[in-house]
């Protein structure tokens, strides 16, 4: 027996799997997928449960990478890398991932939005934005600052509030 909630966020995570276009993603699904299937009648919402196993997925991963990083054993730098994360020094990487996995999927954001949002993330400009788009670059930062708006409500609404 699987309840519903679980059917969906099952689905949900599936279908990103397709979609995946990195080892790492598809590790935190088969993760989540792990997840889901030992508890297989929470009737939490299911974009909530995607989110919340694709966290705890994103900490074990994280986890697991402190414990045995990645790099040849013959590398010096990799116990020097070892001695710094003991140290207390934060990996960085996994908060990009998982905000640009919420970013693909917040229903809060239109079309759009997100385009522009993503357009950013990867490294476009206003100016590179406004010729593709054929506006004036007034206009682009003027939608920028509206997406960027709309982007932290709702991560105010449905991330930090979870």
């Amino acid at each position: 027996m699987i309840s519903l909630e679980v059917q969906a966020a099952v689905t949900t995570l599936q279908q990103r799997a397709k979609t995946a276009h990195d080892v790492f993603e598809l590790e935190r699904i088969d993760r989540a997928l792990d997840e889901l299937n030992r508890n297989p009648l929470k009737t939490t919402d299911d974009r909530r449960q995607v989110r919340s196993t694709m966290r705890n997925a994103g900490k074990v991963l994280a986890h697991r990478k402190e414990l045995l990083p990645l790099g040849s054993t013959d590398d010096p730098r990799l116990y020097e890398s070892v001695r710094e994360r003991a140290m207390g020094r934060a990996e960085v990487g996994y908060d990009v991932v998982d905000l640009l996995q919420w970013l693909e999927t917040t229903p809060a954001l239109t079309t759009r939005e997100r385009w522009l949002l993503r357009a950013l993330a990867g490294g476009a400009d206003a100016e590179v934005l406004a010729e593709i788009l054929d506006v004036p670059v007034a206009r682009v930062r003027e939608r920028i600052a509206r997406a960027r708006r709309t982007a932290v409500a709702a991560y105010e609404r449905e991330v930090r509030s979870a």
